[in-house]
């Protein structure tokens, strides 16, 4: 399953409100993934830091899937067409999570 967002905030005042629409975004997606599937999330939203969306994703997911059912499998680098300059890392705005789902 993928889960792309177009980006949510543009000022820092509006993260939590990004982050409560990433959530929900989430929370309705996740109850049609199969138990032990595989999804991808993208977020082009440059003021959401990598850790704030761990956060917000592991949360929905333990309470759709279950507590400790979830593992973040991998992080995608950046894209031709989206480059980070080494100069401004503050330019990194899309950030790709690959998550996986078990269940015990």
């Amino acid at each position: 399953m993928l889960f792309r967002s177009p980006s949510l905030a543009s000022r820092a005042n509006q993260v939590p409100i990004a982050l409560k629409k990433m959530e929900q975004i989430h929370k309705l997606a996740l109850r049609h993934l199969k138990p032990e599937g595989f999804w991808l999330t993208l977020c082009c939203t440059a003021r959401i830091s990598r850790d704030s969306l761990i956060q917000t994703v592991g949360k929905v997911s333990k309470k759709i899937v279950g507590k400790g059912e979830t593992q973040l499998v991998s992080e995608l680098g950046e894209e031709r067409d989206h480059p980070v300059i080494r100069a401004f890392p503050e330019g990194k705005y899309l950030t790709q999570l690959i998550f996986a789902n078990h269940k015990s």
